[in-house]
């Protein structure tokens, strides 16, 4: 189950799949791009420290210049509870 939510907005969307690969979590980031904030200059994603859930799943998963267009402000956050806190960015 992937889950994407924005909670000052009161959205949330819930995805439930058979698998969690690298290129079913791209595609819940894809639509979550270009369908459900296709106007978002910031997004921040707070998730789990799955293997699966990285920069390079995009490019696995999409041509470079669809995996590398989006948004203008991204990052992801790894809570600690999951384990080491870790960050990654991307800026335009």
């Amino acid at each position: 189950m992937f889950l994407c939510s924005e909670p000052l907005r009161g959205w949330r969307r819930a995805v439930v799949m058979e698998r969690r690969t690298r290129r079913d979590w791209a595609q819940v980031i894809r639509d979550l791009v270009d369908i459900h904030c296709p106007t978002a200059e910031r997004i921040v994603l707070v998730q789990d420290n799955l293997n699966t859930h990285t920069l390079g799943s995009l490019y696995e998963a999409f041509p470079p210049e669809e995996a590398g267009g989006w948004p203008k402000s991204w990052s992801c956050i790894t809570p600690p509870s999951t384990g080491v806190a870790g960050t990654w960015r991307r800026s335009n």
